[in-house]
């Protein structure tokens, strides 16, 4: 892993390439997602409660 060391407690999202369960996300929510991770690496992070409301908005 490259980078700064995480402080004990943080939290992190996880994102891999394969995995034994598939997960699809819409072209909407992908957008929303790539705009998150763009957000983030721009130093103005959300809230996890924050990202999964906006995301559960779309859902509906």
């Amino acid at each position: 892993m490259e980078g700064e060391a995480l402080p004990e407690g943080a939290h992190v999202a996880v994102m891999v390439l394969e995995s034994e369960t598939d997960f699809v996300l819409t072209p909407a929510l992908e957008e929303e997602l790539l705009e998150a991770l763009a957000t983030a690496d721009a130093g103005k992070q959300l809230s996890a409660d924050e990202l999964w409301g906006r995301l559960a908005m779309r859902h509906e």
